[in-house]
């Protein structure tokens, strides 16, 4: 696709797809599908609203202004090859039934550098109770991490805490 793509419906990306000129995300869901990479260029992906979710690659920057970003096809990884950033209005669900990444909890891996704001929003799935110890990649940056979620869901009586990193959260 060589213009500005607009999405407000669904898009599943079950093979390698580009829209070159970037990808504006109104409503909806872009769903990346078992590892398949989805490109964004030019502008990137910015999510207005709607959702973006899968076990697939973004090779592109990703502005979550106004949607929200869940990793996995239940759990999994989703890959973003350039920048994140989530806005004040921008949601990042994570659930986790275990402490392996990919299989066990969902995890966003950025090759550049994540910045938060917006919410964060954890789920315990499969009857899952994380014990003393336990700790959650749930992102991870090859640049910096900076900002905050200025809410932090997490369930009641699990225990979890919100811990910022230099290169991770």
């Amino acid at each position: 696709v060589n213009v500005l793509f607009n999405n407000s419906g669904t898009v599943n990306v079950n093979g390698p797809f580009t829209a070159s000129a970037g990808m504006q995300q109104q409503s909806g869901t872009l769903n990346i599908a078992g590892g398949q990479t989805f490109t964004a260029g030019g502008s990137g992906l910015v999510l207005n609203g709607g959702m973006l979710k899968g076990t697939g690659t973004i090779s592109g920057n990703v502005n979550n202004s106004a949607g929200t970003v869940a990793p996995g096809a239940s759990t999994g990884i989703l890959t973003i090859t350039g920048n994140y950033t989530q806005g004040a209005s921008g949601v990042l669900d994570i659930e986790i039934g275990g402490t392996t990444a990919g299989t066990q909890y969902d995890q966003l891996v950025v090759t550049g550098n994540a910045t938060l704001g917006g919410a964060l929003n954890t789920t315990l799935i499969n009857g899952f109770v994380p014990a003393a110890g336990n700790t959650f990649n749930v992102i991870q940056a090859g640049g910096a991490v900076s900002g905050t979620f200025s809410t932090a869901s997490l369930p009641a009586g699990s225990g979890l805490t919100a811990n910022y990193g230099a290169t991770s959260f």
